[in-house]
């Protein structure tokens, strides 16, 4: 874990700006200075910090997760809320933002498997299509951002158990030059919300997915 500083909170800004011209909320900007994480979302959409994610924690306790996580999650929809941000939307998108320092343990088994697993290889989407499991991977490809910023970019869709719905999840996840950090970068919703409803705005969040190298 990070002890040196804290992750939440570290220059973590949320601001809005290019209102549209016929009256449009236009754009926000959700980053961290210090992270040096950037993504651009509309601005009606509905952005969460760890306070709205764990309300029942103490100002200790948020200290706490602050020294290995940095988190934001956003709801595109008319009713969003914050226990509905970190799972995936049905007409309207959902995702999260978030930085995590790896353990010692991680680090040594990283690779792409556990990348697109979030941290578990269990959990990779790719592992889990080539072992016939109902998902079908859209499109999975090497990832690099200066600074040697290097992962993944994966589009999955999975029917949840229980549902009959196509979910598809775009996710890009990231380690830093030295892989003791991961930048995840994900948006997900239901297959038609993905593919037709709101493809243009998606295309656009995944496009402005920026890590800046830290020069300090």
């Amino acid at each position: 874990m990070w002890v040196t500083r804290s992750l939440v909170g570290l220059g973590a800004v949320v601001t809005a700006a290019g209102a549209a011209a016929c009256g449009g909320s236009g754009f926000q900007f959700v980053q961290n200075d210090d992270l040096g994480v950037y993504a651009k979302l509309p601005g009606d959409w509905e952005i969460y910090d760890e306070h709205d994610l764990f309300p029942e924690d103490s100002d200790t306790q948020l200290q706490r997760r602050s020294q290995g996580m940095w988190v934001r999650t956003f709801d595109g929809s008319d009713d969003p809320s914050a226990e509905a941000s970190t799972s995936p939307g049905v007409s309207d998108p959902t995702g999260i933002v978030q930085v995590r320092a790896l353990t010692p343990d991680e680090r040594e088994q990283i690779n792409l498997s556990a990348l697109r697993g979030l941290g578990n290889p269990q959990a990779d989407p790719v592992a889990a299509a080539r072992a016939d499991v109902p998902v079908q991977v859209l499109e999975d490809e090497p990832v690099k951002f200066d600074g040697g910023y290097h992962g993944v970019h994966t589009v999955f869709a999975v029917t949840p158990q229980g549902d009959d719905e196509l979910v598809v999840t775009d996710r890009t996840v990231l380690l830093d030059a030295a892989s003791t950090t991961m930048f995840v970068f994900q948006v997900a919703c239901a297959e038609d919300c993905y593919l037709e409803t709101h493809k243009d705005e998606i295309a656009d969040i995944v496009d402005s997915w920026t890590i800046q190298e830290d020069d300090s």
